[in-house]
């Protein structure tokens, strides 16, 4: 919504606010360096990275739906959808190669 003045943007009540995901991502990375300075023989810093923000991209993909839904985006949703299933069939086929 514009301002009085309409030199800036202002949210209106009850708007959604983004989670900030890059914020949650670097403190993840400073809790896995931590681990790591703690005992460097045992953590798997790629991996444990991997494991954690791949995780928060779960949950942003299924918030980018919802609030695209809310907001009668269908183009969004219907991009968003293939993104996340996009990203759910490449992590099952990584499970499948790294069994192997």
């Amino acid at each position: 919504m514009i301002n009085k003045e309409e030199t800036a943007c202002i949210p209106e009540p009850g708007s959604a606010v983004p989670f900030p995901f890059i914020l949650s991502a670097m403190l993840l990375c400073l809790l896995v360096l931590g681990s790591y300075l703690k005992d460097k023989h045992f953590t798997k810093v790629t991996t444990n990275l991997i494991a954690l923000i791949g995780a928060l991209e779960i949950i942003m993909y299924l918030m980018m739906i919802a609030f695209a839904y809310v907001l009668g985006e269908a183009l969004i949703v219907i991009f968003a959808s293939i993104g996340f299933l996009g990203l759910i069939a490449t992590n099952i086929l990584f499970l499948a190669y790294f069994r192997q």
